[in-house]
């Protein structure tokens, strides 16, 4: 069959599009012979995979105590390896008196805000501010200042049931809460020509109610940062938004709010680009508010990244080798909550095929390197962890580490990290051992692989909550048969006409077992493994200044917008005394937060999800709510399995054997 090739790409609306339009390079118009454009920029390529990587770290933090943030920001330009392998020792080194650490050249000011309501509603949020105008090279961002939102995704039962919240919810009250130098939300987004009373303007419930909860103090708290920039004539010049799961849900929503600000032209946002990141990020929009969001796509004022893993019908590895894995591996968060919803920005419909060669449009991580890059598959997995000269020369490493031995470890090493040896010294380990020693002293480094395959182990068991995705079900259109219900029907045909003239938004990697046995707990080559160990942790406001010797200090119970006035927010904190600060917040801070949750939370959680869903207005909404209640009852079923159905303490085996040797004495008295 005749297929016509593609002369050009599509253009676009992602992360890398921007680097290329940086650079000067218009995409669309390279001469393409449906392999690789005439001019390929594996350099591009190799700092984009790098960016997408550092904001899988940042979304990775998320889930950690605040003090932990602390030394860890200090590892954000280091490659995938010494990241996972510092992360675990930090955790496991840390304590709270480890309030002050050195800051790394590039880390400027940071802060946490944190807004809990009830007992399934909280919404941890983590500024970050990077410097990389010193850099020319070995970052993802050279000659430029990084601004970080990052939301935490699934930590807690809590955040579960806001997950299987399935009832559709309107945004226009999500826009009415937000407000940035006094432009209002709704106002902006209605002025652009947005029906905010168009029935399909909804998304998912329980993501719009987490961003909602916090968007106000996000805005006051983003106007800070800008604030301070302006006047240090620093000017921010990318924010990039982010989240894992949940996350990624959340980061979408606030960026689309964030965006709309941008296009009505508030004047602190017209130097900086807005960016959403999203890693395993479930389905959200109705088809209306998918196609407002992709406006800001097409317009410019947004670009969207949203990367799942999914094997796509190809091998999947088993951990710590290279033996291949029968069957389709996927991440199935992403193909989650099924019915209406579906995802922001552009992707493949289902109708199209090689769409490489004959539309110029990538379907895949391997295409986009070797569509843009001219970066050839070589030996490594299909859609794998980058591991090539590019990627790895975006970041720093440690001498031991050179771009040919981190290619030979991360598809194999488990959890993308090295361990201590048990055969004698490993240079490797004892560098990053050492650089981890001038944020936390390490006196624990016993962990072996042997346990850490244990963990992950276990980390499978108790992370197959969720279960597979529907049968039939994907990451595609959604489903059009509910679209008129929902506000779709023309809304998905103007969709469908746009995407195929677009680049994908979508970016797939290949699940490798070795980051994580679950496809959701490993992204980018980080590794979540510990995520669920999260559960329970208390998040408080604070802050995270940079003192004038060059260390890094946290400072809990506040956020910029209540450590300083908004004209000066990143100038007075430096100014305070390194000791002060820590007596009085963490001896009051660290334990109130706990009483919190602590009262009643196996009794209250299954209220309040049931009369969440109760009043349904449709048949949608009625089926949405007997799936919400299902969902709930196998998700708490499972995480009491998980609970009850671990292996015989001491105590039960003694219990065991006194039983027997009475049932014994009895037989032999019969006996007699």
């Amino acid at each position: 069959m005749f297929r016509p090739k593609a002369t050009s790409v599509k253009p676009l609306t992602t992360l890398l599009g921007a680097f290329f339009e940086k650079a000067g390079i218009a995409v669309p118009q390279e001469t393409y012979n449906g392999k690789t454009i005439g001019k390929p920029q594996p350099n591009l390529v190799g700092r984009y995979e790098a960016a997408l990587a550092q904001a899988s770290y940042m979304s990775r933090l998320a889930y950690e105590r605040n003090i932990v943030k602390l030394a860890c920001v200090q590892l954000l330009n280091k490659n995938p390896i010494i990241f996972n392998t510092g992360i675990s020792l930090i955790k496991q080194n840390i304590n709270k008196s480890n309030t002050s650490v050195p800051a790394a050249p590039f880390i400027r000011t940071g802060s946490v805000i944190y807004k809990r309501q009830d007992w399934n509603k909280d919404a941890p949020c983590h500024f970050q501010l990077i410097d990389y105008t010193s850099y020319t090279s070995n970052c993802p961002y050279p000659g430029e200042r990084i601004l970080y939102i990052t939301f935490r995704g699934t930590a807690n039962m809590k955040a579960i049931v806001t997950d299987l919240k399935a009832a559709p919810s309107r945004l226009d009250v999500l826009l009415n809460n937000a407000s940035l130098y006094g432009m209002n939300g709704a106002t902006a987004f209605s002025n652009a020509g947005v029906n905010l009373q168009e029935t399909g303007f909804q998304a998912h419930l329980g993501f719009v109610s987490s961003v909602k909860l916090v968007i106000s103090e996000l805005c006051q708290e983003l106007e800070a940062y800008l604030n301070a920039s302006k006047e240090r004539n620093e000017p921010i010049h990318r924010i990039i938004v982010t989240g894992h799961s949940l996350g990624g849900a959340k980061a979408s929503l606030a960026a689309m709010v964030l965006a709309g600000f941008k296009r009505a032209n508030v004047p602190a946002l017209n130097a900086t680009s807005i960016h959403c990141i999203t890693f395993g990020a479930p389905k959200l929009f109705l088809d209306y508010s998918r196609n407002v969001f992709n406006a800001l796509l097409n317009d410019k004022y947004l670009t969207l990244d949203r990367v799942a893993n999914r094997a796509d019908n190809l091998l999947s590895f088993a951990v710590g080798t290279m033996t291949p894995i029968l069957g389709i591996t996927v991440d199935s968060i992403p193909q989650l909550p099924p019915g209406p919803y579906v995802h922001p920005g552009f992707m493949i419909l289902k109708t199209e095929t090689h769409t490489q060669s004959t539309s110029g449009r990538s379907r895949n991580m391997t295409d986009i390197r070797e569509m843009f890059g001219g970066i050839s598959r070589g030996k490594g997995a299909f859609n794998g962890l980058p591991d090539y000269a590019e990627f790895f020369n975006s970041f720093e490493s440690v001498p031991s580490l050179d771009v040919n031995v981190y290619a030979s470890k991360i598809h194999r090493s488990l959890f993308g990290r090295v361990f201590k040896s048990v055969r004698g010294a490993d240079p490797i380990f004892d560098e990053i051992k050492a650089l981890v020693n001038t944020l936390v002293t390490v006196t624990v480094d016993t962990a072996t692989e042997a346990e850490a395959a244990a963990e992950a182990a276990q980390e499978k068991k108790e992370g197959e909550n969720v279960g597979p995705a529907p049968a039939g079900d994907d990451e595609g259109e959604g489903n059009s048969s509910q679209s008129a219900t929902v506000g779709g029907g023309k809304y998905t045909d103007e969709y469908k006409a746009q995407t195929t003239n677009l680049g994908p938004n979508h970016v797939v990697y290949m699940c490798e077992k070795n980051i994580s046995l679950m496809c959701h707990g490993g992204y980018a080559g980080t590794s979540y493994a510990g995520v669920l160990k999260s559960w329970g942790n208390t998040f408080e406001n604070a802050t995270y200044v940079i003192l004038k010797n060059g260390r890094m200090e946290y400072k809990p119970g506040g956020s910029l917008i209540s450590a300083a006035p908004a004209a000066a927010p990143m100038q007075a904190p430096m100014q305070a005394p390194m000791q002060a600060p820590m007596q009085a917040p963490i001896q009051a801070p660290m334990p109130a937060p706990m009483p919190a949750p602590m009262p009643a939370p196996m009794p209250a959680p299954m209220p309040a999800p049931m009369q969440a869903a109760a009043p349904v207005t449709n048949n949608i909404q009625l089926n949405a709510a007997m799936n919400d209640i299902k969902a709930i009852e196998k998700a708490m079923m499972n995480v009491k399995s998980t609970m009850y159905n671990n292996p015989p303490t001491a105590g039960g085996k003694r219990r065991t054997r006194k039983t027997k040797a009475k049932a014994r004495r009895r037989k032999q008295t019969r006996r007699r």
